[in-house]
C-alpha cells in the first residue's frame, strides 16, 4: 500500500480493525466518531487524508477518496444584474435630471414652496417603489404617498405646538407621539408599509429645527410633490422598459423579496 492510503477492502467493518501503514487503526475509536458526528455521520475507512483526518468516519464505503471530494470548494458566482436593478438606476437618474432644468435644487432664491423642492425624496421614492411588476410598483407607490401625506400633516401639526418645542423634553415627547400617531393612522388606512415614512417625516421636521411659521407648510408640500414625482417616474420607467421574465414569473412576491 502507498503511504497514507489503505487499499480497497473486501470485508465489512463489523468488529474488524485494520492497521494502516501510517500507524492509524481502523475503524477509529468510538470517541473519534463522537467527535465528528455532524461532519462524518456514517462510518468510513478511507485514508486519503494526511495526519489526523486519515481513516476517520465519513462516506460509509470501503474505498479511497480525495480531500476535494469530501470538502468541495464552493464556487463563487457574481450576482446577476437584472432588469429591476437597471430600472431602478434609470429611474433615479431621471428623478434627479427632471429637477435640473428648472433649477429646483433647494434654491432659496425661489419663492414659496419652490425653495424647498429638490430631487432627494424623489430619488428615494424611486428606489423604494421600483418593484418587479407594475402592480407591485403601484401598491408600494401608494403606500409611499400615504406615508408622506400622513407624515407631512403630523409634522405640521407638531410644529404648531411651538411652546412645547422650546425644551428638549418637549421634543422627545413629540417625537414619540409622532411615531405612535403615524403608525396608528397607517394601520387605520390599512397601509402598514407606509408606517416608516409617516414616522420619518415628522421626526425630520421636529429635529431639524429650521422649519417654522409658514415655512412648515412649504416644507410639507415640497415633500409631497417630490414623492409624487418619484412614484410617477418609477411607474413610468417600469412600464416603458421591457420585462424579459416569463409571463408566469411576473409579479412573483418571492422575487420581490429577493430584489431580482
Amino acid at each position: 500500500m502507498d503511504a497514507g492510503r489503505v487499499s480497497v477492502l473486501k470485508t465489512g467493518p463489523e468488529g474488524k480493525r485494520v492497521q494502516g501503514v501510517d500507524g492509524l487503526t481502523f475503524p477509529p475509536p468510538q470517541d473519534t466518531i463522537e467527535l465528528f458526528p455532524k461532519l462524518y455521520p456514517l462510518p468510513c475507512y478511507c485514508s486519503d487524508f494526511p495526519g489526523i483526518l486519515a481513516g476517520r468516519p465519513g462516506c460509509g464505503a470501503w474505498h479511497n477518496r480525495t480531500q476535494q471530494e469530501v470538502f468541495p470548494m464552493k464556487q463563487f458566482k457574481f450576482p446577476h444584474i437584472g432588469m429591476r436593478t437597471t430600472k431602478t438606476a434609470v429611474a433615479v437618474m431621471l428623478s434627479y435630471l427632471i429637477f435640473v432644468p428648472f433649477g429646483l435644487l433647494y434654491n432659496e432664491s425661489y419663492p414659496g414652496v419652490l425653495a424647498y423642492v429638490g430631487p432627494t425624496y424623489s430619488c428615494i421614492a424611486c428606489i423604494v417603489c421600483m418593484q418587479s411588476s407594475l402592480e407591485q410598483t403601484l401598491q408600494v407607490g401608494l403606500s409611499r404617498f400615504v406615508g408622506v401625506f400622513i407624515g407631512a400633516i403630523l409634522g405640521v401639526a407638531m410644529l404648531l405646538l411651538e411652546p412645547l418645542l422650546s425644551h428638549w423634553v418637549g421634543i422627545v415627547l413629540m417625537l414619540g407621539a409622532a411615531c405612535v400617531c403615524g403608525i396608528w393612522l397607517c394601520m387605520l388606512f390599512n397601509r402598514p408599509a407606509a408606517c416608516g415614512m409617516a414616522c420619518i417625516l415628522p421626526c425630520v421636521m421636529l429635529i431639524s429645527g429650521d422649519v417654522s411659521g409658514i415655512q412648515r407648510y412649504y416644507y410639507a408640500a415640497a415633500r409631497i410633490i417630490e414623492t409624487v414625482v418619484g412614484v410617477a417616474i418609477a411607474f413610468g420607467v417600469n412600464a416603458v422598459l421591457p420585462d424579459h421574465r416569463p409571463e408566469e414569473e411576473r409579479g412573483d412576491p418571492e422575487e420581490q423579496k429577493s430584489g431580482k
